[in-house]
């Protein structure tokens, strides 16, 4: 065990290594399992759930850092090399910066998720679009940091890397304007909220569902399920109409009367149209309107407007179906119908 060697390590090293290794790991199972089944003893049921969506997101990279920290406290005992010190020492620092940006991500996944449930416990769903832009900002940010701690690690001059990435973040600023104007249009979105995931809107000439409000663009579900990816500078500078906040929607039409109905007949079709919309449940009836509006060459018009107190499309629908439907009967009963429509017998 003392003269076979590996890569400048002798046998009893390397067992020593491997030895090190599975106390880690026990020690990190240690350390995190029975944390968990805690938990129903120490923290309140109230906050239980939090607490162990918390440290079950934070096992992984705690188990890494415990590992890392019981093998920094070992390489002494086992009096390595220069040269395999020093890889032992790249290799443990490096992995301790995985874990700690590991452990961050986590950190950043579970405290946005907790934010996303208390959100839409209290009804502020306004807010809920900017976690997922704040999350990847974060995840981001952490990203970069650990990348020039690691660079930094491997022999790299860290501030050497910090002054190029001034310079080099204008140069990049100029030649990605597309890529800023979307940055700024997704920030304008988030903060303006002229829409939030999960409303339907009307942009342009295209109708859909928004799901999702990132970086660069907004994907947004068609009625045809087809998913539409728009660049946020365009969508947040073309017209938005947001159809989920209406609480009502408006029928509208126009019902061409047949040109032999005596002014009789069309004072009681009126009456007639005007009391059954007042009688259709889910009509609005300070908003009934229903008028004589012009005589044409080849119909009388009637105007019917009103607004239905619902957000739900395909209950209008109905309501509308249902109304037509009756607006046919009222006008066979009194005398008159629908140009072109011929006479009941």
């Amino acid at each position: 065990m003392v003269e076979t060697e590996l890569f400048a390590v002798r046998l009893w090293q390397w067992i020593g290594l491997v030895a090190l290794l599975g106390a880690g790991m026990l020690l990190a199972w240690l350390a995190t399992g029975p944390l968990l089944q805690l938990l129903s003893f120490v923290v309140p049921a109230d906050r239980r759930h939090q607490s162990g969506r918390l440290l079950g997101g934070l096992e992984g990279p705690i188990r890494l850092l415990v590992v890392m920290a019981v093998v920094t406290a070992g390489l002494p005992w086992l009096a390595l090399g220069v040269a395999a010190s020093t890889v032992l020492t790249i290799a443990r620092k490096t992995l301790t910066i995985v874990a700690l940006t590991w452990l961050w991500l986590r950190i950043v996944d579970v405290v946005a998720g907790i934010a996303d449930d208390r959100l839409r416990t209290h009804g502020r769903a306004g807010a809920v679009s900017v976690i997922p832009l704040g999350r990847r900002t974060v995840k981001v940010f952490v990203g970069l940091m650990a990348a020039i701690a690691v660079m930094q690690n491997l022999g790299y001059d860290a501030t050497g890397i910090l002054a190029g990435l001034g310079v080099g973040g204008l140069a990049l600023a100029l030649a990605a304007q597309k890529t800023v104007e979307n940055l700024f249009g997704g920030m304008m979105l988030i903060t303006d909220q002229p829409v939030r995931v999960g409303d339907l809107c009307r942009f342009g000439n295209r109708t859909g569902v928004v799901e999702d409000i990132g970086l660069r663009s907004t994907r947004i579900r068609t009625p045809e399920r087809s998913l539409v990816s728009v660049p946020n500078a365009e969508f947040s500078s073309t017209q938005i109409e947001n159809l989920s906040v209406r609480d009502r929607m408006l029928l509208q039409t126009k019902l061409g009367l047949r040109l032999d109905a005596t002014p009789v007949q069309l004072r009681a079709a009126l009456d007639a149209l005007r009391a059954m919309l007042a009688a259709t449940p889910r009509i609005d009836r300070g908003s009934i309107s229903v008028r004589f509006v012009e005589i044409r060459d080849s119909a009388f018009d009637v105007e019917l407007q009103a607004y239905v107190v619902t957000r739900d499309w395909s209950e209008f629908l109905a309501v509308r179906e249902e109304i037509y439907l009756n607006a046919l009967d009222v006008l066979d009963r009194s005398g008159t119908g629908l140009a072109g429509r011929p006479r009941p017998s």
